[in-house]
């Protein structure tokens, strides 16, 4: 057995490792690959993404083909990247988990990963008739250009909050769909809260910090739904930190109920 960086050649091999073990999924695009090999095959493969915004911080993708795998080559090959890791400034691996019964999870679990926290996936269904109560001088907008303006409502939101993950100016390029997918609230004209559309997804959504506690946030939230209805969204979904409960709170309040909690099990290399 030995294990070795990728080479562009080995593409294909990947990509077949990769849908077998996890079908359906999409194939992580990263330079830094390994593969294991067996009598010259390629049994096995594990990646490193790095989270956008969080510098240091890396998701970890791949595994073993079920044929080979209680044989310790899964161990072997943890053990490779964890080795490999501070040469390439990695400070954090993680992964994340719908199920922390499954054997990926407590393979994790046995080579020291621990839960960093936990998400929840909440959902309204059915999406009822819903508009947000007058707010004195608040209005809510679009831009025609709105990436530099979402970036700042964001980090003056989110900075300092465990959930902070900055985005920059390429993902918002690369994911935004349409300008007038991102809704501004403003308060005598000076915008201070952002939700993005995304389907029928709100992710993220946010005020920023000196305007917390006022009702804004509440307001933008129902505003941002109200939006979903007109498109003709039967349903909403949002994302929240399990330790957000003010958000949960919200959230709950105007009929959101929990539907999964995805779990991050974390590994600090350095």
């Amino acid at each position: 057995m030995r294990i070795r960086a990728w080479r562009k050649a080995d593409t294909a091999v990947l990509r077949k490792l990769h849908q077998t073990i996890h079908p359906g999924q999409p194939f992580p695009l990263t330079r830094h690959v390994w593969l294991v090999e067996e009598a010259g095959r390629g049994v096995g493969y594990t990646a490193v993404i790095p989270v956008p915004g969080l510098e240091g911080i890396y998701n970890l993708d791949g595994g073993i083909l079920s044929n080979y795998r209680r044989q310790g080559l899964g161990s072997r090959l943890l053990q490779h990247v964890l080795h490999e890791a501070p040469g390439l400034n990695i400070r954090q691996l993680s992964h994340s988990f719908t199920d922390l019964n499954s054997p990926a999870a407590h393979f994790l679990r046995r080579h020291n990963f621990f839960i960093e926290h936990e998400e929840w996936l909440m959902t309204l269904s059915p999406l009822l008739p819903c508009s947000p109560a007058h707010l004195p001088d608040c209005q809510i907008q679009t831009h025609p250009t709105p990436i530099h303006l979402f970036r700042r409502l964001y980090d003056q939101s989110f900075g300092g909050t465990p959930w902070y993950q900055p985005y920059s100016q390429e993902e918002v390029e690369n994911t935004l769909d349409d300008p007038g997918d991102i809704l501004f609230l403003y308060q005598d004209e000076q915008p201070i809260g952002f939700a993005w559309l995304q389907e029928d997804l709100i992710e993220p959504i946010g005020i920023v910090r000196e305007e917390w506690g006022k009702g804004y946030g509440r307001f933008l939230f129902l505003a941002a739904l109200h939006e979903l209805q007109n498109r003709g969204k039967t349903q909403a979904n949002i994302g929240v930190w399990r330790s957000n409960q003010a958000a949960i709170r919200l959230y709950q309040s105007v009929g959101f109920q929990h539907q999964q909690t995805i779990t991050y099990l974390a590994f600090d290399v350095q």
